[in-house]
């Protein structure tokens, strides 16, 4: 049947681009979010689920001058749509 389902995401990033961008982005990202889905009953054991929804990442980040020293830029926070969709094969024990 159908189902309505919340979900949750962290991380924790340490990202710089040397060859395109002198920069260094650090930082940490959690957000949730809500999907829409459907399940169907394969066999006994066996169920397939189709998912979609959408949810919001929060990121405050701080910016370094290169990738590898330490010069502080400024620090900032990005609020970022995150979009889902799953398929599932799910077997039951």
């Amino acid at each position: 049947g159908n189902f309505i389902s919340m979900y949750a995401m962290g991380a924790r990033f340490n990202v710089a681009w040397d060859k395109v961008l002198d920069y260094r982005y650090q930082g940490w990202g959690y957000g949730a979010g809500m999907t829409y889905g459907r399940s169907w009953l394969l066999s006994k054991r066996w169920n397939m689920e189709v998912e979609a929804g959408l949810g919001l990442l929060v990121t405050p980040y701080t910016k370094y001058r290169c990738g590898h020293c330490g010069d502080k830029v400024k620090s900032g926070t990005y609020f970022l749509p995150t979009p889902k969709v799953a398929f599932n094969l799910v077997y039951l024990f």
